[in-house]
C-alpha cells in the first residue's frame, strides 16, 4: 500500500514537502500511541532519514 508519493529522479523535495507527505502517510495510518523511531547514522545523510526522523518526532 502506497501511503504518499511525490517527487522524481530530477525534483527536490523542499522540507515542507516532506512534512506535508509524512503528515498524510500517518493520518493514513491512525492514531499510534507508542512508535519506535531509531535516528539514522551519518551514512544516510543523502537520503534526508534524519530530517525525515526529525519531523516525525515533531508529529
Amino acid at each position: 500500500m502506497i501511503y504518499y508519493q511525490n517527487g522524481s529522479a530530477t525534483n527536490n523535495l523542499s522540507r515542507e514537502d516532506l512534512e506535508a507527505g509524512l503528515r498524510e502517510a500517518f493520518g493514513k495510518l491512525g492514531e499510534k500511541h507508542k512508535v519506535l523511531a531509531i535516528p539514522p547514522d551519518y551514512t544516510r545523510l543523502p537520503s534526508r532519514a534524519g530530517e525525515l526522523t526529525e519531523i516525525s518526532w515533531e508529529y
